[in-house]
């Protein structure tokens, strides 16, 4: 799990940290008798100095040879317990005490520190966590691929389970938003042709509301935002304000039509002469969301997007 999956999860970008649990790593336990070391007149720190020094892979320099240079090491690091059980720790008049004289050598686990079952079985569990700042689901989405790869070199006993997947939540969540967002924008235009009783002035008026969202898109670009449930939230709040404006200037048009001007000279004059009115009613709701836009702490890192994008 440590070598064919951890390590190669961790080179998917935008990865920050990959913690195992449940994994239990091997390691040689030696089990000193403190008597038997007394005998021999030593102490644990002498079976201390000479595990560290002696069970080490060190550089052995380098060698050349026909034109080519070789690095070389010297393999010094312990495999078996016979090895530890023949590790010298002291030679007093040239006699040599073997750590297998004074401890017991197993080879067994590290201590566990975690435990991770799935359905009732033992199991390691890989936690994913995202760089900040990175897109959640883009990038379960490269180890979902990423994992579809790796099931072909692992043991036909080892089996691979997603467990737990907040990509699920996140689409779920956006899809609600964007359905209550597209409602909305339905539930609106009704309401104008409710009132109005003009299909041409519900088409227009209506055509505000995606010619908006679109412009907005490409400010929240250039902001680094993205698609997510506070600006979501914003486009949603925005679109009865959005239709307001568009109705009244509607409606100032199409008084100036019935006063017998020509359609473009209509538009021309009847924008020009609400247009401040207008401005002035989408300042004030600057006026009110710009500043939670600029909240600091916390609750600014939340309501941040979601201010600005309004």
């Amino acid at each position: 799990v440590d070598r064919r999956l951890k390590e190669n999860l961790e080179t998917v970008q935008d990865v920050g940290a990959i913690q195992l649990i449940g994994a239990r790593v091997r390691a040689v336990q030696v089990a000193v008798d403190t008597d038997r070391l007394r005998q021999f007149g030593l102490d644990i720190g002498d079976v201390r100095k000479a595990l560290i020094e002696q069970n080490v892979e060190i550089p052995g320099g380098r060698l050349q040879q026909s034109g080519r240079e070789w690095v070389l090491r010297t393999l010094g690091r312990m495999e078996s317990v016979t090895s530890f059980e023949r590790l010298i720790i002291a030679d007093p008049g040239g006699q040599p005490i073997y750590l297998g004289q004074v401890a017991k050598i197993t080879d067994d686990i590290e201590e566990p520190r975690t435990l991770s079952r799935l359905n009732g079985t033992n199991s390691i569990t890989l936690v994913v966590r995202k760089q900040s700042g990175s897109n959640a689901v883009r990038l379960i989405d490269a180890l979902k691929a990423r994992m579809d790869e790796l099931k072909s070199v692992l043991p036909p006993d080892v089996t691979l389970t997603v467990i737990r997947d907040q990509s699920r939540f996140i689409r779920r969540n956006l899809g609600e938003i964007s359905f209550h967002l597209v409602l909305g924008m339905v539930l609106v235009a009704l309401t104008v042709f409710a009132f109005m009783h003009d299909w041409r002035s519900t088409v227009i008026a209506s055509i505000a509301i995606p010619t908006s969202i679109v412009a907005t898109f490409a400010l929240m670009r250039v902001m680094g935002y993205t698609i997510n449930n506070s600006t979501m939230l914003a486009l949603t709040f925005a679109v009865g304000v959005v239709i307001d404006d568009a109705i009244v200037v509607r409606e100032n048009i199409v008084r100036h039509v019935q006063m017998g001007k020509t359609a473009f000279n209509a538009s021309m004059e009847g924008t020009k002469e609400i247009g401040l009115a207008v401005l002035a009613t989408t300042f004030s709701i600057v006026a009110v969301f710009l500043p939670i836009g600029f909240m600091q702490g916390i609750i600014g890192k939340f309501f941040h997007e979601f201010g600005l994008t309004i």
